[in-house]
């Protein structure tokens, strides 16, 4: 992708120039502390700035996670990530 879109953080991005939001909710579903060479390579505070630089709507930013979740893995104590957009 050629262009990136600014954004907030604290940790854990929060909102883009495009007024995308992202929160999180930690409710220990579940568990999969480490991350391990080849999968379980994203923490949740990493997905959330990730999505935040590369989509505009909320359906793309969850369409987007859970395809980097899909394909590279998920480690941590079972956040769960919720996007808004205007």
């Amino acid at each position: 992708m050629p262009h990136t879109y600014a954004y907030y953080t604290g940790s854990y991005g929060m909102m883009n120039e495009h007024q995308l939001l992202s929160a999180e909710c930690t409710d220990y579903a579940k568990v999969e502390l480490n991350a391990a060479e080849g999968k379980r390579i994203f923490y949740s505070s990493e997905l959330s700035n990730v999505a935040l630089e590369r989509c505009i709507k909320a359906r793309e930013a969850v369409e987007l996670v859970g395809s980097l979740i899909d394909t590279y893995g998920y480690y941590g104590t079972g956040e769960t990530l919720i996007f808004a957009d205007p």
